[in-house]
Parts: C-alpha cells; structure tokens; sequence
C-alpha cells in the first residue's frame, strides 16, 4: 500500500481551549498479495490474483476527520471506497454460488468493499512530541462482489451488510515542519466467524 496523505489544515484546527478537529484525505494505490473467496459450500475456491486478474496495482482513495476533546479523547470517522474490477478469462471451470462458469469464459469481475468507521481512541502523551493512542472501532462494511459472464449469459451476485467491531491502536511523532503517523485496526477472526 502507498499512500499520499493531504491533509486539509496543516495543524489541527483548535475550535476552542479543549476541541481540535483534523481533516485528511489520502490517495494512493493497493495491492493485493493474497486475496482468495470461496462463495457457497458447492463453489470453487477462487482466488483472484492467479484467476481473476487482481495481480496489478489499483487505485485507492480514503477520507477522515478526526475531533479531538481535552487532548485526550480522539473520536474519528473514516469513509474508504475500495472497488476493484477486473476482466479475465477463465482457463477451468469455475463456479460462483452454484453458478458455473465453463472454462475459455470471459468474465468481467467487481469486487466492491467500502466501509464506513467509527473510532474511540484515548491519547497518552509519552514524550511532549509523542502520542499512543488505543481504543475502540466499530466499521460498516458494505461488500458487493459480481461475476458475469461476457456476453451477460452468466452472472453471479453476493452482497452483504455488517457491523465489525475492532481494536484501533495509533502513534504519532511531530518533528518541527511535519509527523509521522501510524495507525492500525483490525481484530483476529476464526474462518468460522
């Protein structure tokens, strides 16, 4: 992944003695080192890198803003469009959710995964330059994966709407001119959950 990120005020902006807001937007490109889906207990495991095309770079967009109370409190809400499409032939057999498409078929592919987040961090203040940051995430993710067929003869849809909750963690070191930053979310899931 590589990122740009712009950000909309060069500081937080201070909104008064104890709310600051930040506003960012990040451009940049993803790609994919494993990406493999199995769509209903009778379908191919398919894997999109070797099958479906997903071995090039795509684009990659995401927008924040962030609120901060008393210096402490960090309360983020993120909005990421992530939509990669692909066109490939299928060189075997492949079937969708009971949906097969027969080998030397065209298929043109969407997988679409937007998510809206929301963040509760607490800030600790190590050094005067450093922040941690740890807390909690709740994501809206909002998938919609398509298959169809060339010639529109074949098509396969699976959509899904859910809330993951997840642990977020952060740090931050400003040097005089600019930071780092660094964050991650996520959390640990069995394949069965």
């Amino acid at each position: 992944l590589c990122v740009l990120p712009l950000s909309l005020f060069p500081e937080d902006r201070k909104l008064n003695e104890h709310v600051s807001v930040a506003l960012q937007y990040e451009k940049g490109f993803v790609k994919l080192f494993h990406h493999t889906i199995q769509i209903g207990e009778s379908g191919t495991e398919f894997d999109y890198l070797t099958q479906g095309g997903q071995e090039i770079l795509f684009p990659f967009d995401r927008f924040s803003a962030d609120l901060y109370l008393f210096k402490k409190n960090k309360i983020s809400f993120l909005y990421q469009p992530l939509t990669l499409e692909t066109t490939t032939r299928f060189y075997e057999d492949v079937t969708i959710d009971n949906v097969t498409f027969p080998a030397d078929t065209i298929v043109n592919m969407k997988y679409g995964f937007p998510f809206y987040r929301l963040t509760y961090a607490y800030i600790f203040h190590i050094i005067p330059d450093l922040e941690l940051g740890a807390g909690l995430a709740l994501q809206l993710r909002n998938a919609s994966l398509t298959f169809s067929s060339g010639d529109g003869t074949l098509f396969s849809s699976s959509q899904n709407l859910g809330l993951v909750p997840a642990l977020h963690v952060n740090a931050r070191y400003a040097f005089s001119a600019f930071y780092l930053y660094f964050e991650a979310t996520g959390l640990y899931a069995s394949s069965a959950i």
